[in-house]
């Protein structure tokens, strides 16, 4: 049950990440009643290798914190 507590929570934390980080990139310095394409947002997300590090960082250590 740990292990699946410890993916939940580390999944968690890199969605939350995930979030933030187009907000504070991109969102935070438009001006109002503007929209966003998928293919300035996709740069940072799934097409960055240091997004796929921080998916496997937010896993190995959302498992041993579950493990407590």
């Amino acid at each position: 049950m740990w292990i699946l507590k410890g993916t939940l929570l580390g999944l968690w934390v890199l969605r939350f990440g995930t979030l933030a980080l187009p907000y504070f990139v991109v969102y935070r310095n438009m001006r109002p009643n503007s929209a966003v394409g998928i293919s300035v947002i996709a740069p940072y997300t799934s097409q960055n290798p240091l997004w796929w590090t921080a998916l496997a960082v937010c896993l190995v250590l959302g498992l041993p914190i579950a493990r407590l």
